[in-house]
Formats: structure tokens, sequence, C-alpha cells
């Protein structure tokens, strides 16, 4: 016992008193201080984005002094310049007007001075964007190459046909530009309106078989990138994005597999929208029908698609910039400020502009009898042959062509008579040269079968030889024999359809200029804007041509121009006369005289600077906002000298109630779409989609749409890295607070909703924040202390709060609430992180590239064993030194036995492993509880 109180004695004797650091720390802790809303809510955004900041080491080079970029364009490059060297490429999103295209060329720029082996860079762009994106290669000294993106030559096999739906092989040596041919040593690839690549085509293969043969860092462009939904949005960032070596811990792991989850969660979301709508219109007394029934929740993981964005997209809304710089943004020394968009219709009596056609109501049912049969050959094949694999790619475009013409010939009634008379025309035409087809004996199909039709010296026998060669050029069915169909039946029902269309011929024959209350009402609201630029749209190309001729006969004012795909080749010249002021460098040195009024087609809706112009009118009635944001765009933008734009709308009007409100009349045209084409919006192309929501808003609210979809949510998670970056930049003493403050801190405040979305937090509810092994998850929970998945940016969303929100008392169950948050988490810890591993994104391209280069390797090269050893040996993390190696193999494009060669000399000298890995499980930390928030 003496040895053991000695040993005590000594050790006491040593001790060190450390009251004062455990108070402190208690004192510091969840369970003593009381943290702010605002701590809260900075402490969740530090958890999310914390690592998304990005350095702020000032940039390579000093930004270029030809053109000033204002701070938060500067901040677009730095984001880009980390997620180019964490990802291989970004995508700027941000909306129209902040500047694309100057972010976009000073990080060209900077990647010169970064990596200045990789050779200069190339411009992918629209045609119409060639001269502005030459004139920024100039202002910049980028010597980039600029090439439009319709020469990008098709790889083989790659022409869609988009009546059989089917690729087609085709010299794509006489169709435009190989890239790998010719651009063999270029770095840097930015892809301007890089929504242009959305759809899985010969052009965007030929990109993407480039950019993989490659080491590119990659820049897309582009304010609208998703159209439809979040498959077009894959397909751009699959660009630089490999399938599953990513480095992006998404469940799915595979890109296609979680964009695939995406959209059917969002699916599901639409459907309880629909659903809410239903419900509370059912009735809650007297007589009940059948309630409705709550769709069924998906039995996935919800993926949102901000997982995959957040750290590639920059995406900034206007009201961003504003709120979070405010008057620090300026260029040249001024404060950027954007014009107020003012919105406005001007409505016309559509009865009037037909009036001498007849009853309007007569001649829509009359329209509406015309059946497109012409483009439905599968309801006319013979019983015996539905089962035939050689009449298998027919019915891959059932029903979606004829309802594409019918609904073009119901747009082209509202664009104007002269457009409408003229489709009446070529789709009679071509309805008369396919019963000759038919006649003849055989069926022609596809788009080169559609281009003869519509010839006007049309010759049934040269035609069929035409088809016949080219279905052994392309490997292609062009022709199918008519006793394959019930010829009789079709030909009667071809025969209906064209007396439909010579009838609505004869009865609008009669109808000129004179009769044209749309026309009378476009110059009243001219000549109340005589002194100013106006710029007019239409999608309809003869509706210019007839607009031009009625506002300018003859042409002799050189003040009024136009501008179409027939002469696309002078855009160039007549932006700059329309716009110098935003597109020439000496402005007074025009070429020609200014113009004040353009009407155009959508040439002009992408990319161009027209900001020299307030006013710009719609013409026909759009359903997809997203083009009318577009066109509003060219005006709308920094650098404006208006403070306020004007953007007017045409509005038909053929009901005979005066009383009637605008939106029931949206919702009578609406209906009317429905009820002419019969058919759903998958029949319609995709610019041309049905969006009533966003069409009530422009029309009737008179205000610009929020059409961001999901990326709103991106958006949002750029505003909280800004602010962020904001603090650790000019907050020092709160920046330090962040970082130290600890995990599990809590307070309450009042929140009324989770966003808008659905199964948002409530209040009475607790949100609580957990993380573990990189992995974040957020729970809601009440007393009944089960908890419910939700998503971060729901968090957030409720966690937003000013620096002085109040704080509110915390509810007594707040201990079990979190603690059953936790064990929550833990139960779906190993099922969130799954297998996957978090890889270094630089090796991704280089074991995409082995196994590609390996698949073509023949067994007269190398014997099947030896292959699968050197994919093994290869398909892990490897060293450094045999990445570099790789990477210049990857230059040099290597491949059969040379690659082989080389790659077992890298295995031997490097003894790497040629035993097959399997992904091993994430190493799991201890799982945190980040923080919580009471709603009351």
């Amino acid at each position: 016992m003496a040895v053991l109180k000695d040993w005590f004695e000594n050790l006491w004797a040593d001790s060190v008193d450390i009251s004062a650091q455990v108070e402190q720390r208690l004192t510091e802790s969840w369970a003593v201080t009381q943290y702010t809303p605002y701590a809260i809510y900075v402490k969740a955004l530090y958890e999310l984005y914390g690592q998304d900041l990005g350095s702020d080491e000032p940039l390579p080079l000093e930004p270029s002094g030809q053109v000033e970029l204002a701070n938060f364009q500067l901040d677009a490059v730095r984001r880009g310049l980390d997620m180019i060297w964490n990802h291989g490429g970004c995508y700027v999103a941000d909306v129209v007007g902040l500047g694309k295209t100057y972010i976009g060329a000073e990080l060209l720029r900077q990647l010169r001075q970064s990596y200045p082996n990789d050779g200069p860079p190339l411009v992918i762009c629209p045609a119409g964007l060639i001269p502005a994106w030459e004139r920024v290669n100039e202002l910049y000294g980028l010597g980039a190459a600029v090439l439009s993106q319709d020469m990008i030559a098709l790889p083989p096999a790659l022409v869609f046909d988009e009546e059989t739906e089917q690729y087609e092989e085709v010299d794509s040596s006489a169709r435009g530009v190989q890239l790998v041919d010719e651009y063999p040593h270029r770095g840097t690839v930015l892809v301007d309106e890089a929504h242009n690549f959305r759809n899985d085509n010969g052009r965007s293969r030929g990109l993407r078989d480039y950019l993989e043969r490659g080491d590119h860092k990659i820049i897309l462009l582009s304010a609208t990138p998703q159209n439809l939904g979040p498959r077009d949005i894959y397909r751009q960032v699959r660009l630089f994005l490999d399938e599953t070596d990513h480095g992006l811990p998404l469940e799915p792991q595979g890109l296609e597999d979680f964009f695939a989850s995406v959209v059917r969660w969002q699916e599901y979301d639409r459907e309880v929208d629909a659903y809410s709508v239903v419900l509370a219109l059912y009735p809650k007394g007297g007589e009940q029908g059948t309630p409705p029934v709550r769709p069924s929740r998906p039995d996935q993981p919800r993926a949102d698609i901000s997982q995959v964005l957040t750290p590639i997209f920059i995406r900034r809304r206007r009201r961003d910039i504003v709120e979070l710089y405010g008057e620090t943004a300026t260029i040249n020394g001024e404060p950027v400020s954007f014009p107020t968009p003012r919105l406005s219709n001007l409505e016309y009596r559509l009865d009037r502009v037909y009036a001498k056609s007849g009853n309007f109501k007569d001649l829509l049912d009359t329209l509406g009898q015309h059946q497109a049969v012409r483009y439905n050959p599968t309801e006319y094949l013979n019983p015996g042959r539905h089962d035939d694999q050689q009449c298998a790619g027919l019915f891959r475009a059932r029903g979606r062509i004829s309802g594409m013409i019918r609904y073009l010939l119901f747009k082209r009634l509202e664009s104007s008579i002269e457009a409408f008379r003229s489709t009446l025309e070529s789709v009679a035409h071509s309805n008369r040269s396919f019963k000759a087809a038919l006649q003849r004996g055989y069926v022609p199909v596809g788009s080169v079968a559609t281009n003869l039709l519509a010839g006007q010296n049309f010759n049934a026998e040269e035609a069929l030889s035409i088809l016949q060669r080219e279905e052994v050029r392309r490997n292609g069915r062009y022709v199918f024999p008519a006793v394959h169909f019930d010829g009789k039946r079709w030909s009667r029902d071809l025969d209906a359809d064209h007396a439909v269309l010579q009838g609505l011929r004869r009865r609008i024959s009669k109808i000129g200029p004179a009769n044209d209350d749309k026309l009378a009402h476009l110059k009243e609201f001219l000549k109340s804007a005589e002194d100013e630029k106006v710029l007019i749209f239409s999608e309809a190309e003869t509706t210019v041509d007839y607009l031009f001729e009625q506002l300018n006969p003859g042409g002799e004012n050189e003040a009024i121009a136009k501008l179409s795909g027939s002469n696309r080749d002078q855009c160039t010249g007549v932006v700059g006369r329309f716009a110098p002021r935003a597109n020439l460098r000496d402005p007074e040195h025009l070429q020609g005289g200014e113009i004040r009024l353009l009407v155009t087609t959508d040439v002009v809706s992408e990319g161009q600077n027209l900001q020299d112009c307030a006013r710009v009118l719609n013409y026909d009635l759009h359903w997809n906002p997203v083009r009318l944001i577009q066109r509003f765009g060219r005006v709308d933008r920094i650098g404006s000298p208006y403070d306020e734009i004007h953007l007017h709308s045409m509005l038909p009007d053929a009901d005979l109630d005066e009383e009637l409100g605008l939106t029931d009349k949206l919702s009578d045209r609406i209906q009317a779409f429905h009820d002419l084409i019969g058919l759903d919006n998958k029949v319609l192309s995709e610019e041309e989609q049905l969006n009533a929501k966003g069409v009530v808003v422009i029309y009737d609210d008179l205000a610009i749409p929020e059409l961001d979809d999901a990326l709103d949510e991106v958006s949002a998670n750029q505003r909280a890295i800004t602010l962020l970056q904001n603090i650790r930049n000019n907050e020092p003493d709160l920046w330090r607070k962040i970082t130290e403050m600890p995990d599990g801190i809590r307070c309450a405040l009042t929140s009324e909703s989770g966003g808008g979305v659905e199964e948002a937090p409530e209040a009475g509810e607790t949100v609580v924040m957990m993380a573990a092994s990189g992995a974040v998850r957020c729970y809601a929970i009440s007393d009944d202390l089960a908890p419910r998945p939700i998503r971060t940016a729901q968090f957030v969303a409720v966690a937003e709060c000013d620096a002085d929100t109040p704080s509110q008392p915390l509810p007594d169950s707040t201990n079990a609430r979190v603690n059953a948050a936790a064990e929550a988490f833990r139960g779906d810890l190993n099922r969130i992180l799954g297998t996957l591993r978090r890889r270094t994104p630089g090796n991704a391209r280089n074991r995409s590239f082995v196994r590609r280069q390996l698949s073509g390797v023949g067994k007269d090269i190398a014997t099947p064993r030896r292959l699968e050893v050197l994919r093994q040996a290869f398909a892990g993390d490897l060293p450094t030194v045999v990445e570099n190696e790789l990477t210049e193999l990857r230059r040099l494009n290597l491949g059969g036995r040379e690659l082989v060669m080389r790659l077992e000399l890298l295995q031997e000298r490097y003894r790497l492993s040629t035993v097959v890995q399997t992904a091993s499980p994430m190493t799991v930390e201890q799982t945190r509880i980040v923080c919580s928030d009471g709603l009351t």
C-alpha cells in the first residue's frame, strides 16, 4: 500500500489544474451555450458547402485589362478553376445577361497559364456566335480555334432519322469536321450554348469521342441547360464526368442510374402536387365522389440533382447578385445594375384576321378534321405485319409525327395568314406526292422520303430509285411494299385529309393584309414607338418575310431589316447595325445605316448582345416560356443603357365574351391546343413543349417566371457558398467562430415551411443534421420520435434567417428527438455509403482510356488472359508517376500492340497488382450530430 500511495502522490505532484479549460469547454458546448438561429444556419452551410468554397488565393494571372470583370464574375472564374482542377470541367449556367462569355474567356486565359503544355483552346459555339467569339478571342489573346457546332462531323452510323427514330450510317467526312483529325493538339475545350448537346445525337457523340481521346479541360456555358428534364443535363455533364469514376458520393453511383432516379422523384413530386390540388377540391360534405389516391412513393432513396450539380455548376440569378454583392459589384468603376423588365400584352382578334373565311369556330373545327394520316403508317399495317421485325421501326414514331404536323398547322394559323397559307400548301403537296408513291406500290418513310415528297416536281419512279439507292448506301429501310398496308383505306383517308386542306385553302384565299387585325395592331404599336429600336420575334420564317414586306415594301427603308434561316449569313452585319454600341468596337463606322426595327426568327435568340434596344415583341404566342426568356435575354443584360426594358407579347383573343378574364382566355387557348392535336406534350419537339403555368405567369401575371425547376436549388447552393465566401473574406472574426463552432449545437426559431416542396418540415417539428464519412443526412422529427429523411435543401430553407433573428424556447423533447434522429442515421449509414469509394477525379479519364483501348485489341495482338491482367492492374488507384505516364499515353492516343507493350512495362516497373480489387466499404468515422433547429 505504501508503494501505491507513493505512486499516486508522485502522479498528483505532476498533475496540472485544467479546471479552467474544462469550464471553458463546457461553456462553449451545445449543452451550455445558447446559440442563435443564425449560428445554426451558418453552421449548416459550413457543413454542407465548406469544402466547395475553393481557394482564396489570387488567380494565376492578373485579370485581363482588356475587359474589366465585376467581382461576382471573378468569383465565378475562381470557382470554375477549382471545379476544373477537381473534376476536369465546369458548367457556367448563370441566368441570361450576367456575362458568361467573358467569364468563359477569362477561364480560358487563366488555364493557358496554369496548363501551358495543353495547347491552345478550342471554342465550339452556334454559327451565329462565331463572330462574337472571334472578337473575344482576339481581345483576350487566346489563340483559340472557333468552330460552329453544326460543323462537327458525325461518327459512322450516327445520323438520326426523326421519323424512324433510328441512327443511320453515313460518310461523315462529307458532312463536316472530324475533330480528332482537325484539332489534334488543342487544350481546353469551351462549348457555348452547351444545351445544344443535350440530345444523344451524332453531333454530341462526335464531340464526346474527341474529348475522350484527349486530355481536355472542359468549360460549358448555357443559361438554359435544362429544357425537358434532368436527362438534358446528364448528357451534357457526361462530356467531362465519367459514368462511374466521377468522384461524387452518389447513390446509386452510376450517373445514368442516378439521373434516372432524379427523374422518378421529380415525377413523383409533380404527381403529389396534382394530388394535393384535387384533394383540395374534393367535396367536404354532401354527395361524395371517389377520393383521389395519393401517389406511391418511389422505393429508391431520394436523388437530388443538386448532388451532382453543386460541385460542377455555377448558377446565379440576378437577385442573388443584387442581394449578395450589392453596391460592391462594379464594372469600370460603375455599379452593376440591371434594367427593370416591364411586361405587357398587345391583344388582337384572331377571328377578325380570318373573318373572310366565315365563322372562326367552324374554321377551327375544320382544321381539327385533318388527321395527318400520311404520317401514320402503323394505322394501316395489315394485321399479319404487326409482329414483323422489318416493320418494327415504324412503331417507334407512332403518332408522334402526325401530332406534330397538326400542331404545326395550329401554330401557323396563329402566327400569320401567310404562314398558315404556306403550310397548308406544303402539307397538301406532300399528301398528293405520298399518294402517288402508294399507287406506284411502295410506302416511303424517313427524312429522305419527306424531302423528296416536298419537292414541287415529285416523280414517283425517280423517288423510288433514289430511296432504293439510299437503302443500300445507308443500310437502312426507306421503302416498304404497299401490299403490307391497307392501301385502299389509306388512300381514302389521304383523300379526306387533302379535301380538308383544300377546303381550308379556298376559305382563306381572299384574306389579305388589309383584313389582318393582328398586323393592324402591330402597326399601331410601332407608331407609338417610332423613335425607339424594336426587336420583333416570330418562329415562322414565312411570317418574318410577310411582316418585312408589309412594314418595309420593297425593302426601301434601310432602317428596317429581317433575319431568318434564309439570310443567316448576314447575321453579323445586321446585328452590328442594329446594336452597334454592344457589338462594334467603333460604332460610328457602320457598314450601312443603323437599323431601328429588326424582324427575326430565333436565329438571334441565343448569345447575341442586343442591349442597344429596349423593346422586344413576340409576334407569336409561344407555349415554352424558356424560349421567351431567351428572347428577352437579348436586351435584358448587363450593360443596358436603359433603366427599364419593355417586353411585349401579342395575345390572340377569339372569344366573343368580352368580359372573359385573361386567365380564362389563356385556358381556352391551352384547351384548344389539346383538342386540336389530340395528343399530349410527348408529340412535340423539344423547343415546343407546353408549359401552361409559365404561359399564365408571362401573359397574365406579366412577370418573368422562375423556370429553373431543380436548378433553383443549385442556385440556392451557390448563394450559400457565396455567403460563406463573403464572410471568410470580409468578416474574419465571424469566420473564425464558424470554423470553431462545436457539433451538436441547437436552437429554435419561428419558421413557416421547408421551401414549398413535398413533405417539407412543419412547425412543431425539429430538424436535425447528421454527418459521417462525408455523408450528410437530415431528418424531421416530432414528439412521435419517428424521424423521416428530408432534403438538405429543406433543412437550409427552414433554417435560413438573419443575424438578428430571435431564438425561441426549445421543445421539451428536444433531446429525445435528436437522439432518435441519430439512431435513424446510424441505421441508414451503411446503405447511404454503400460500397462507394471516393476516387481522385484525375484517375477517371485514364482508367476509361485504358478500358476503351484494350477493348479494341484483337487476339492476334494479345490473349484474352493477358488483356484481363492489364485491365486488373490499371483498374484501381495508381501511383502518381503511373498516372502521369497514362496521361501521356492518352495524349498520344496509343492503341493496339504499342499500348499493350507500354502498359506491361509500367505494370512490371511499378509492380502493379493483378488481383481484381473489389470495392471495399468506406471507413466510417464516428457519426456526428451537426446541429438542430426546433420549428415553432
